[in-house]
């Protein structure tokens, strides 16, 4: 059976349409479980009428405590074999399922399927669709020790929505999403999930209908809980992972790059609270940072180490601020 966790949060206008996705799939062994984490919209009544009328859904509300914490309770309450999770303004491919179910193996691989991008403005107006793999593919199983780049670069671990966890993996190495982290805090979860397998298996359809609105994912919204306690935290796992592959850090150019996008990201967050070289001097001293700064690759990369060698500060900043903003 499949455990499908949809998280949801003042998000009236698109949750009946996410909610009928999963339960008009054509394969119809499985349970949908909503947390609703304190929406105050009437997002969560209509959750509760959808379930008392289908006997395969449950749904929950918590506190408002984030994302992390609802998939979390979510993960809890499965009774599935199998863990999907879907956000609550997107939908599903009514196949998605049971291409799912054609396609599991014995072996503990994480399956990964594509995803079709609709990109929206704020006025709910759709501009344009993209997909994400090419559908006339057979799939087939990656190596993580040897396609590192590969699986991190093409197939949105920035996200869990696209794939099929498996429950006693999860339970077993008690893995968890950080209420800590707001940024990229789904790539932590899928390197801790990915440290204890050895492959992937990707199935090329677009099974997941992913809508995007641009201000409600620009990373300037977030707000950072401790001074690159964040960062931290994803470079901790990378750097886990990497070790478990036997890959050397140098050797992992796009989970570096998200990392330091993290570490960047904080740091132009903290700047306005504490100022830019108070605050470049708490990343300076950071051992995550100076381990990641210095397995970076690139001229951009041998500036900002020469800048920071040498305490030009205001170089840093310059360097900084014409790459990431």
């Amino acid at each position: 059976m499949f455990s499908v966790i949809m998280p949801t949060y003042n998000c009236k206008k698109y949750v009946e349409e996410a909610i009928d996705s999963v339960l008009n799939q054509k394969f119809k062994d499985f349970e949908l479980i909503t947390v609703d984490d304190g929406s105050d919209d009437g997002t969560y009544e209509i959750c509760v009428s959808k379930a008392e009328n289908n006997a395969n859904m449950s749904a929950f509300r918590v506190e408002h405590g984030g994302v992390s914490a609802a998939r979390n309770f979510g993960i809890g309450k499965a009774k599935g074999d199998y863990i999907l999770f879907i956000d609550c303004d997107d939908t599903w491919h009514p196949d998605l399922l049971g291409i799912c179910n054609e396609n599991m193996s014995a072996e503990d691989n994480l399956m990964v399927f594509g995803l079709k991008s609709d990109f929206y403005t704020n006025d709910d107006a759709l501009q344009y669709s993209t997909n994400s793999l090419d559908e006339s593919l057979a799939p087939c199983v990656l190596s993580l020790e040897e396609g590192t780049d590969v699986v991190f670069g093409q197939y949105n671990f920035a996200s869990p929505c696209n794939k099929v966890f498996k429950r006693n993996i999860i339970e077993q190495n008690e893995i968890l999403f950080s209420p800590e982290c707001v940024y990229l805090e789904d790539l932590k979860f899928n390197l801790d999930y990915l440290n204890n397998i050895k492959a992937v298996k990707v199935v090329y359809k677009n099974l997941y209908n992913y809508r995007l609105f641009i201000e409600k994912n620009q990373i300037s919204k977030r707000k950072f809980k401790n001074p690159f306690g964040n960062a931290d935290s994803l470079f901790n796992s990378v750097e886990a992972y990497l070790r478990n592959k036997s890959i050397p850090l140098g050797n992992a150019n796009v989970l570096l790059n998200l990392a330091m996008q993290v570490y960047m990201s904080e740091l132009s967050y903290w700047s306005q609270e504490k100022g830019k070289k108070a605050c470049l001097d708490g990343l300076n001293k950071n051992e995550n940072y100076n381990k990641l700064l210095k397995n970076m690759n690139g001229k951009f990369f041998a500036m900002l180490r020469f800048a920071k060698a040498l305490n030009l500060k205001q170089l840093q900043i310059k360097l900084i601020e014409r790459r990431y903003k």
